[in-house]
């Protein structure tokens, strides 16, 4: 990110925890993946919570780590926090704005020291290869995916690095335009909540990975016609799917999720031609969540949904980490995880 983690800590955040009589054992990362390897290893029993100060990369790294273990389906039950201090900030948006807190530091670790243990949902994410990433945050494709891993280039910016990203993808006359097909579970508006996944299955059912039921149950009847699944074909302009609310601090994509409904909120754009400026118009509006009410915008919640692009080329991203397509099979696991925050003002 920006670099400046372990500045925002000592200066930021250690005083708060210190005043809160929190006790804190801190390890600085020294290598991509080394949260992996810490987290893998951890004792159970030892911790309240295990913080990232940094953005959702490093997070990511810790899921990754929790979920490779052998004791995964006790390990996921650990809870998780995090301080924003990367260059994106999309889950500790979501947790502050949830609260009704200013996005910073200060009112991280505030939330931290105060806060209590809330449900998380979790996705798993499988390519046509078998490759598997567990996430907590969002699905990029299309337009928002280039954007992204351009944007790696301005890291230093902090969050305006999406901004910068964006503008350059839009009117420097980067791809908007990418065909490619999205077959999605149904989800009614009267439907109950989906059942949260220790509800469901017991440690004894569940050995390799966290069971994704829907995708199971749609490939046992794979060519039938289903009311249940829907299809839509391109041209995509816009794909965003968000776990949660906010991709950033400045970025507002999906306003109805919360933390733990156990849905995945699809933000797209497809159809005929979408203007450049239809894209830079829909781009401000996410700041505030307004583009929602942007011709031809449409917000699809859902379970559990399968895109695949036509281009192998077009890139994936999976909690902002690249992520081989081009076929990607995406599946919620309600309330899965923990993380460690103010309880949601209005949930």
């Amino acid at each position: 990110g920006t670099g400046n983690a372990q500045q925002t800590y000592e200066q930021q955040v250690a005083p708060v925890f210190e005043q809160a009589n929190v006790e804190v054992e801190t390890v600085v990362t020294r290598q991509a993946a080394h949260a992996t390897e810490i987290v893998a290893e951890v004792p159970l029993d030892k911790y309240d919570c295990i913080v990232a100060v940094g953005g959702d990369g490093l997070l990511s790294e810790m899921l990754q780590g929790l979920m490779n273990r052998k004791d995964w389906q006790q390990a996921i039950l650990q809870p998780l926090g995090i301080i924003p201090g990367g260059s994106g900030n999309g889950l500790s948006a979501s947790l502050l704005a949830r609260a009704g807190e200013r996005f910073e530091p200060l009112s991280a670790a505030y939330s931290l020291a105060k806060g209590q243990i809330q449900e998380l949902d979790l996705f798993t994410a499988t390519n046509g290869d078998g490759k598997v990433m567990h996430g907590f945050l969002s699905l990029e494709w299309a337009f928002i995916a280039d954007m992204d891993i351009k944007s790696e280039r301005y890291r230093f910016f902090g969050d305006m690095r999406f901004l910068i990203a964006s503008t350059l993808q839009i009117f420097g006359f980067g791809q908007t335009n990418f065909p490619g097909r999205l077959r999605y579970l149904v989800s009614k508006d009267d439907e109950p909540l989906p059942a949260k996944y220790h509800d469901t299955f017991s440690s004894a059912e569940t050995t390799g990975k966290p069971k994704c039921v829907c995708l199971e149950k749609e490939k046992e009847t794979s060519g039938e016609k289903s009311e249940e699944w829907k299809e839509m074909d391109g041209p995509f302009y816009m794909f965003w799917g968000m776990n949660v609310s906010h991709a950033a601090a400045d970025a507002h994509i999906a306003p109805p999720a919360d933390i733990s409904d156990g849905y995945f909120h699809l933000m797209l754009v497809s159809g005929e031609s979408y203007s450049r400026m239809g894209l830079a118009k829909l781009m401000m509006g996410i700041e505030d969540g307004s583009h929602l009410d942007i011709d031809r915008v449409q917000i699809i919640r859902t379970r559990a949904f399968t895109i695949h692009a036509s281009n192998a080329s077009d890139l994936m991203c999976v909690d902002g980490e690249l992520f081989p397509g081009p076929e990607v099979k995406i599946e919620v696991h309600r309330a899965l995880g923990r993380v460690l925050c103010l309880p949601g003002t209005n949930k």
